[in-house]
């Protein structure tokens, strides 16, 4: 009988030890959770009103950066805009919501019809109208990205001039071909038969305020080009081209 008893309270010992160890891991562990729940992050946090179509360079007024738990961060939650420099927002979005990766789209994505891509918040559409070799011809669709080159003729003691005036525009539409009379020249040469009407074609880009009035300006006063640029295009201010800089 005492031999049972100790043997008794021998695994009673052995039981309480073991439990207050299990106890003591769990409470450990819980400490863990608890601290890691407890670790921040830091995450854009949206501070104003975001209409749909906003390009994501122009958010840095809208967004702020929290340090936030990590329990409490979405998955896909941004921490910088660069992942999604080349995009737009898919919805509008509110004060107060996580910036999340999913909540950007390609520009083409958002399109009011097929042939027409919606024009981002923030920005004016201007139409210029171009012969086939100075757009890319068909090649320019909607959704693209180019480059605005405008051409002035001399003046005075200026001389004729190209310059990149604007990288990286948003080509929204472009519209059918029409014809557009050339010039009749001066002079004696008037007598001479026309030449053909040039095909153009019109495009609707997406611009600021000042780049649109550049754009308005070349085409006013001078000539248009466009080139194509994909995103990893260098898009830095080059020097103005002039005669005397062609050969150099």
């Amino acid at each position: 009988m005492r031999t049972r008893r100790l043997v008794t309270a021998v695994l009673a010992v052995v039981l309480a030890a073991l439990g207050a160890t299990l106890i003591t891991h769990y409470v450990r562990g819980a400490d863990e959770r608890a601290l890691n729940g407890l670790s921040t992050v830091n995450v854009l946090v949206v501070t104003k009103a975001v209409p749909q179509g906003t390009p994501a360079g122009s958010l840095d007024a809208s967004v702020t950066t929290k340090a936030l738990p990590k329990l409490a961060v979405a998955p896909g939650t941004l921490a910088s805009l660069q992942d999604v420099a080349a995009k737009v927002t898919a919805s509008p979005l509110q004060p107060g919501e996580q910036l999340l990766e999913s909540k950007f789209v390609d520009p083409v994505s958002l399109q009011e019809k097929s042939d027409e891509v919606v024009l981002p918040a923030g920005l004016q559409e201007v139409t210029v109208s171009l012969e086939r070799q100075r757009m890319l011809g068909s090649v320019l669709t909607p959704g693209s990205r180019v480059g605005v080159f405008v051409s002035l003729p001399k003046d005075g003691d200026t001389p004729a001039r190209t310059k990149l005036a604007v990288p990286q525009v948003l080509v929204l539409a472009v519209g059918e071909p029409s014809t557009e009379a050339s010039p009749v020249p001066d002079g004696d040469s008037a007598d001479e038969p026309a030449p053909a009407p040039a095909e153009s074609l019109t495009v609707r880009l997406a611009l600021d305020t000042d780049d649109a009035e550049k754009v308005v300006f070349g085409a006013e006063h001078g000539r248009l080009w466009l080139s194509r640029q994909p995103d990893d295009v260098p898009t830095s201010d080059p020097d103005v081209m002039t005669a005397e800089k062609v050969y150099e």
